[in-house]
């Protein structure tokens, strides 16, 4: 069974460096595959964004360098970048869009390097729960220009059905 494994949130920066405010969410699913889910968030209610729920399949290894290509194409709408994207994928309006299959490894490599190229002013929060598949891949951060926040698990309780306990893992 598929869980959230991490989520991104995508917005506009405040200038005093704390907050944001965010216009979109993008969940990583993770189970037999893993699977990035877009959705508008439209918390002021304006009803202005066009986009449904956008689903992408990402490669394996550049899971979250596919992510932030995916918010460059269909949230930050780059013209560079999509008139590319729209060159190599046969149709972007798919709900669900499979990296693996639907480009191809170049092309694919050529977003990617147009997308840590860009300079906007937005930020994303990235908050990873314990066993996604980003652990380890966070500094790839370092080539981006977005403002940008990770929270990671510094404290974790659940209930261990196979053992009948309670485990605790980090402190307050």
């Amino acid at each position: 069974m598929a869980a959230i494994t991490a989520q991104i949130l995508i917005g506009h920066t405040n200038k005093l460096g704390n907050g944001m405010l965010p216009t979109h969410c993008l969940l990583l699913s993770e189970g037999s595959k893993p699977i990035w889910i877009l959705k508008n968030l439209d918390i002021l209610e304006n009803h202005t964004s066009s986009i449904n729920t956008i689903r992408w399949v990402p490669t394996e290894g550049n899971i979250l360098e596919d992510a932030l290509v995916m918010i460059s194409i269909s949230i930050l709408k780059d013209g560079k970048l999509l008139d590319k994207a729209k060159k190599y994928f046969a149709d972007l309006s798919k709900h669900l869009i499979d990296l693996r299959e639907d480009i191809s490894p170049s092309n694919l490599l050529e977003l990617r390097e147009i997308s840590k190229e860009l300079k906007y002013d937005y930020k994303i929060a990235i908050t990873c729960f314990s066993g996604t598949s980003l652990e380890g891949k966070l500094d790839k951060l370092k080539e981006y220009s977005m403002d940008v926040e990770v929270c990671t698990p510094s404290y974790n309780r659940f209930y261990n059905p196979w053992i009948e306990k309670t485990v605790t893992k980090g402190s307050l």
